[in-house]
């Protein structure tokens, strides 16, 4: 089924599914908007409830609080849905927050992309290495799917009760990571490099640790003094980090912390132990 596409707010995802479904040359019908923009090459509605009378598969893509306002809004217009989906698209919320429109007659789901969209405008081809997580209703699954395939995309479902974990587990890899990112280069700084050189300097580091990442396990990836199981860098590191950047030391010990539990799948030296109880003081 070829189905007539909405999507309610364009922000940096909505934005991303406009382009996408443009490129795949997707049924894509409207978009709604708080205020018209003109680089939009679709019909814009800036009252959402006019969005239900043209299409059948209906995306949310605002911020999650605004969500509950969106669904009232639809679900109080008096407007039909039945035979309609709604889909939207929080990491971290079920479907239960479209109920308004589950009890109206439509199908619902929440359709999550695990991707990241940053500030530049990512390329239409960035969804065909995503992979969305769905779950809701079995009608809106079937819509799912077939937009996911639509957009030469992967679905998998989730449970509900684990959203909460699956989203955890989202920002911790890529928000944290780029805290992380940030932390190195307050450090670098403290030596005298300047923010774009510690930047350019850390660089290959990362990408060569994502890259180790991807193609292995965590313990075969691991590196550094925890990895070696070197007691004496590690005491080091926290003298220095302690003195220098003690708002670090706390992150610095709870990752150590993991990183012995990831490195006692390599190696058993009881270094390890020591290590463990140098952390945890």
């Amino acid at each position: 089924m070829r189905h007539r596409i909405a999507i309610i707010g364009p922000g940096r995802l909505g934005g991303a599914l406009i382009r996408a479904c443009i490129h795949q040359k997707l049924d894509l019908v409207a978009v709604g908007v708080r205020r018209r923009r003109r680089a939009l090459p679709v019909r814009q509605e800036t009252e959402p409830a006019r969005i239900v009378q043209t299409a059948d598969l209906i995306l949310i893509t605002t911020r999650d609080d605004e969500i509950a306002t969106i669904v009232d809004k639809i679900a109080n217009s008096g407007s039909s849905l039945q035979g309609r989906v709604f889909l939207h698209c929080s990491g971290i919320l079920t479907s239960d927050i479209l109920s308004p429109l589950r009890r109206a007659g439509a199908a619902v789901g929440s359709f999550h992309p695990l991707q990241t969209f940053s500030l530049q405008t990512p390329p239409p081809s960035l969804f065909h290495e995503t992979t969305f997580y769905f779950e809701g209703d079995q009608a809106a699954q079937r819509a799912a799917r077939s937009l996911s395939r639509a957009l030469r995309s992967h679905m998998k479902t989730l449970r509900g009760r684990d959203k909460v974990l699956y989203h955890l587990a989202a920002v911790m890899v890529s928000g944290y990571q780029v805290a992380l990112f940030e932390a190195g280069i307050r450090l670098l700084q403290l030596c005298g490099f300047p923010r774009a050189g510690a930047r350019r300097m850390l660089s290959p580091l990362i990408t060569r640790t994502v890259s180790n990442l991807v193609s292995r396990e965590t313990a075969d990836a691991l590196t550094g003094p925890i990895a070696r199981a070197d007691v004496e860098t590690v005491r080091k590191h926290l003298a220095t980090i302690d003195s220098s950047a003690p708002g670090l030391a706390p992150l610095y010990r709870h990752l150590g912390m993991i990183a012995c539990t990831i490195s006692r799948r390599r190696n058993s030296s009881p270094a390890l132990k020591t290590i463990k109880r140098i952390l945890s003081r």
